[in-house]
């Protein structure tokens, strides 16, 4: 009788959260061609479908139901990995086009030429023999901060 009453309860309890989780509305203004609801609303329904069954799950599953859980779409997956399978290939590329990379936007021959001014430049004021401690190494920051700030900042600012 008593395990009669905890499979019932179990059952309650999963018919409870399925109920709860049926389908969540996330409010966001991001649209793709072919979704009726909002990008934001699929991700979150995509996790709530896989949400009970989590610890069954292999890790692409798993990633889908933990980055939607916390309303989180990560773009830096190729088609077919990720959460890209929860759209169609063509979403998923109109989504990487509204939001490209923020990954760094220099060369890497910029990047190397930026590298050597800085090396040449702490080596002048290392060698040079009247420049204080303090005052090189604060020639040192400011050159630094120079000659690698603008690399990191996004090209439209």
């Amino acid at each position: 009788m008593q395990k009669k009453v905890k499979k019932m309860k179990k059952q309650i309890e999963a018919a409870y959260i399925e109920e709860i989780f049926e389908k969540a509305t996330e409010v966001n203004k991001v649209y793709v061609e072919g979704l009726v609801d909002s990008v934001g609303t699929r991700v979150k329904n995509e996790a709530l479908k896989r949400y009970q069954q989590f610890s069954c799950l292999d890790t692409n599953n798993q990633t889908i139901a933990s980055l939607g859980m916390n309303s989180l779409l990560d773009l830096s997956y190729s088609y077919p990995d990720g959460q890209s399978v929860i759209f169609t290939r063509k979403q998923w590329k109109q989504l990487k086009q509204m939001f490209p990379s923020t990954e760094s936007k220099f060369k890497d021959n910029e990047m190397s030429e930026k590298l050597i001014e800085v090396i040449e430049t702490i080596l002048d004021l290392n060698n040079t023999a009247s420049t204080s401690h303090e005052k090189k190494t604060n020639n040192v920051i400011k050159k630094i901060k120079t000659c690698t700030l603008s690399l990191f900042l996004p090209m439209d600012l």
